[in-house]
Parts: structure tokens; C-alpha cells; sequence
């Protein structure tokens, strides 16, 4: 069944144009597939923003429509351990317990009993996590998810690595065009204006005779 996940998850079509949103269909695939083999679970795809904020992708779980604004900045104290660390697995005591953090907090408030973190892709870059969150006190969920989980980080890691090269080979691709053009431009300039200097020479030199 990992072996089936995998190629579901990956089935994307890649390519200059569509590297930009190939981590964000990953990440739909990712927690679509999952909630089918652990519907469970509450999973949510994250990607980290320019500003730290998170952007949830995919979400499968009606606790995490209520998150507010800030509960998923990656300088907070939670999510930059579990960067840190490459995963972090939270035990969720109780409210008071997460006073400090609305994400703890909110799951705890809906009774979840422990979160698990997973981030993935190339740090300043494309990243963020995956978010998979548990009810059973056992953690029975967590640990049925644990191989999948692995799957996709590995997985989510090395496509963020060729996304990022695919946008910078287009990058590379566009100024190197906007060269050429410009080369061309200025040949174009300078035939004309040798052309223009010809005819001058010619209308001299028939003066003169």
C-alpha cells in the first residue's frame, strides 16, 4: 500500500510553466490520499510564506477552519522546533496546558490528543508542513500514519528541490531571451545605420564626379 500511495501522491504533471503549483497539488493529493487510509486523522498541508505566515493548501478536518490569523508562523516557537528537528510529535494534555499556543490550544479545546509535525522542502524556500493531528489517547492514528508521513517528506523534499531548480532554469531561460532580443535590437540598429552611412558615401561621391 506505500508503494500504491506513492504513486498516487506523484501522479503530476510537471513541467517550467506548472513548477510554481506542483507542492501545492502534492499537497492536495497528500492529505486526500491519506484521510482515504486514515479518515481518523485531521491532516492539513501548510506552505510557509515569504513572511513566515502559512498558507493552509489542503485541509481535512473542520478544527482547522477555525484557526485565526498567526496560528501558523513559522517563527513561532512550535513550528520552528519541529523545522529544527525535521518532526515534532506534541502531546495535547489539556487547554491549559497550551495556553501559549493557539494551535495547541484549539486542538485541545476539540479533544485531540497529540499532534504531529512534519516539515518538508528546502529551508528558504519552498517548505512548510504537514500537520496530522490524533483523538486516540494511544496514539493509534499517529503511529498507523508514521510510514506515510515518511513517504511524504521525502517526497514533498525532493520535488520542492526540482521546483525550485525548474523556476530557476525559466528564470535563467527569460533573461537569456531578453539578451538575445536585445542583441538582435541593437544588429538591427547598426545594419540600418551602416546602410544609412552607404548611401551617404555613394550621394558624396557622386557629387564629386
Amino acid at each position: 500500500d506505500l508503494r500504491l500511495f506513492a504513486l498516487e501522491v506523484l501522479a503530476l504533471q510537471l513541467s517550467t510553466s506548472t513548477a510554481p503549483h506542483a507542492l501545492n497539488e502534492l499537497g492536495q493529493r497528500c492529505v486526500v490520499c491519506l484521510h482515504e487510509r486514515l479518515p481518523e486523522l485531521a491532516l492539513c498541508w501548510v506552505r510557509r510564506g515569504a513572511d513566515d505566515e502559512g498558507a493552509v493548501i489542503a485541509a481535512r478536518g473542520r478544527v482547522w477552519s477555525e484557526l485565526g490569523k498567526g496560528a501558523w508562523n513559522f517563527g513561532s516557537a512550535l513550528l520552528r522546533r519541529a523545522c529544527d528537528e525535521g518532526g515534532l510529535t506534541r502531546p495535547i494534555a489539556g487547554a491549559r496546558d497550551c495556553e501559549d499556543d493557539p494551535l495547541l490550544r484549539l486542538l485541545a479545546d476539540h479533544g485531540f490528543c497529540a499532534l504531529r509535525l512534519i516539515p518538508w522542502g528546502r529551508p528558504g524556500s519552498s517548505e512548510g508542513v504537514l500537520a496530522a493531528a490524533d483523538r486516540d489517547p494511544n496514539g493509534a492514528g499517529l503511529l498507523a500514519a508514521e510510514p506515510f508521513l515518511d513517504i511524504v517528506r521525502r517526497l514533498a523534499t525532493s520535488l520542492a528541490e526540482i521546483v525550485d531548480d525548474l523556476v530557476r532554469l525559466s528564470q535563467a531561460s527569460e533573461k537569456l531571451q531578453g539578451g538575445l532580443t536585445s542583441a538582435i535590437e541593437e544588429l538591427t540598429h547598426t545594419h540600418t545605420r551602416l546602410i544609412e552611412k552607404a548611401r551617404e558615401v555613394r550621394t558624396l561621391h557622386d557629387v564629386a564626379e
